[in-house]
């Protein structure tokens, strides 16, 4: 706000005076707009207030006619919007308060619809202009001279807000007046002297600073052009104690990323200021190097080391084929911590691809099945896998798992293998997750979640051809054991999940509901099958042996 020279009752007597002729000349619509304006607030907050959903674009275009604002074009095109009316409405409000003049320091109030209107407005605000001697003398000459970028004034606030060097709060007189005599006396030195010697100060100085007067861009080291100077990335790494002597600039990011073609790519070119070095020719043209002594740069998702893309490429082709590796290779960095009874078939899964270790034999003693089947005898097999996650949603990156597991189901009965149990550990299932979800036609389902975190959890699939007797479960936030009876196959299976970090008191839980289970069903013919991972690296599970 400008500074002014009256008085503040003076001020609010000028105000009330300009409002209250205002509101006596305005119509009621235009009144209703008026009665909104608050002197003693802001600019903003005025404009706010004017813009609300109280009032409408049609109360406030009247408004702005009554203080003679334009709201068309030449064309017949309006001007504003609603927000930006209120700004203008506001503005031509606050330039009919008082202010005061940046020529002759009065104070001053414009007339509204004045018979002398002033000679310039303030190109931001709108403020008019004090018609005073100075004033006059300065810019009536030129008003209506047409200049080719126009007369463009501002009023003494705003020449205020936009001053970029805020002035002392305290005046203090600078005294140094032998200091610009000296000055204007080098200067004159300096103007008289000879072109050659400032270039010959020019490259002295240059020569101290060790620095080059060659342009940064047509000077760069070549080996950093390609990846290979031994000076390193910014060149400042010595060399026989010295540093590279050839310019080092800085790359262009979204060059080495995406290169000049694409959406996010650089398309400057030649004038991006930022140095475009040779990527390597192979990733520009299929994203493809498999040359390990490659020093260009590469764009973004390009394929390196060709040895491991050639082995996920047979992993992949034959699980496709086969449905299973034939390379008998643990990603549990070797703890042999899976145990099965009979012939059981060991597995383990990644999240980024499924491995399955087969082991089949042919078992000596059959399984009756139900006796209503379509087959009477299913040989005792189990397929265990710690899948690290089965969950079937399609933003889940194991949602595949289902389906491949399906295929490897088949590849085994194109065989001539049985699979009559399939036993998962890890399975990471919530109880959203629902076990339709989940089917294998011709499977039953029984599972036990892990419930309070995340991970862990057990699952089963038992063939349909032998039913389930009855499925107990136990988990308390770190064991988990399924218990499934098969009282027709005199049978059952617990599958058990301890993780690497459980405690003693947890898995003693995990064994006494297996002890429990197992004496409840008070039959000594039936079998206990204990599958699962029990992460017990220093067992060898064959010879029921501890390994020191």
């Amino acid at each position: 706000m400008v500074q002014l020279n009256m008085s503040d009752d003076e001020y609010n007597r000028q105000v009330q005076i300009v409002i209250g002729g205002l509101l006596h000349r305005a119509c009621p619509l235009t009144k209703s707009v008026l009665q909104q304006f608050d002197p003693s607030a802001t600019r903003k907050v005025n404009a706010s207030h004017l813009s609300s959903s109280k009032l409408k674009l049609e109360s406030l275009e009247p408004c702005a006619e009554f203080l003679n604002i334009a709201l068309a074009d030449s064309e017949s095109n309006k001007i504003y919007t609603k927000s930006t009316l209120a700004q203008r409405i506001v503005s031509a409000l606050f330039a009919l308060l008082p202010s005061n003049c940046s020529h002759c320091n009065e104070d001053y109030c414009v007339e509204f619809e004045s018979k002398e209107p002033p000679i310039l407005t303030c190109y931001k605000c709108f403020q008019e202009s004090h018609n005073c001697e100075t004033l006059l003398a300065t810019y009536a000459p030129i008003v209506d001279i047409k200049l080719p970028t126009g007369l463009v004034w501002l009023c003494k606030g705003c020449t205020e807000e936009i001053n970029p060097i805020v002035p002392r709060r305290s005046k203090s007189r600078h005294n140094s007046v032998s200091f610009q005599n000296d000055s204007k006396a080098d200067l004159s030195h300096n103007t008289n002297s000879s072109s050659s010697n400032l270039q010959i100060n020019e490259e002295d100085l240059v020569k101290q600073l060790g620095g080059t007067t060659k342009d940064r861009k047509t000077d760069i080291c070549d080996k950093y052009r390609v990846g290979k100077c031994p000076h390193g990335y910014k060149g400042t790494r010595l060399v026989d104690s010295k540093p590279c002597t050839k310019s080092h600039p800085q790359k262009c990011y979204k060059y080495l990323r995406f290169g000049s073609k694409g959406a996010k790519s650089c398309k400057k070119g030649r004038d991006c200021k930022y140095f475009h070095p040779k990527l390597c020719p192979s990733s520009l043209k299929d994203k493809t190097c498999f040359n390990l002594e490659c020093s260009f740069p590469h764009l973004k998702g390009t394929q390196r080391y060709p040895e491991k893309q050639r082995k996920r490429a047979d992993s992949q082709q034959r699980i496709k084929e086969n449905g299973y590796t034939d390379d008998h290779q643990d990603t549990s960095n070797g703890k042999q911590d899976r145990s099965v009874s009979n012939d059981t078939e060991f597995a383990n899964s990644s999240p980024s691809q499924l491995h399955v270790i087969s082991t089949q034999h042919e078992p000596a003693s059959p399984i009756s099945t139900n006796p209503g089947s379509s087959s009477s005898i299913l040989y005792s097999s189990v397929l265990v896998l710690n899948v690290q996650s089965i969950n079937p949603s399609a933003s889940s990156s194991s949602r595949w798992k289902v389906h491949d597991l399906m295929s490897h189901i088949e590849a085994e009965r194109a065989k001539k293998h049985s699979l009559p149990f399939i036993a998962l550990s890890e399975t990471w299932l919530k109880s959203y997750i629902s076990d339709a979800q989940l089917h294998i036609p011709g499977y039953t389902l029984s599972r036990c979640d892990r419930q309070g975190r995340i991970g862990g959890g057990v699952l089963l699939f038992s063939h349909e051809d032998i039913p389930v007797s009855s499925v107990k479960t136990s988990d308390d936030g770190v064991c988990q054991v399924l218990f499934v009876t098969f009282l027709t196959a005199k049978i059952c299976i617990a599958n058990v999940y301890r993780p690497p970090n459980a405690n003693y008191s947890s898995f003693k839980k995990a064994i006494d509901f297996l002890d429990d289970m197992y004496r409840s069903l008070d039959d000594e013919s039936i079998q206990l099958w204990l599958v699962g991972d029990f992460n017990f690296p220093n067992i060898d599970w064959p010879s029921l042996s501890v390994n020191p």
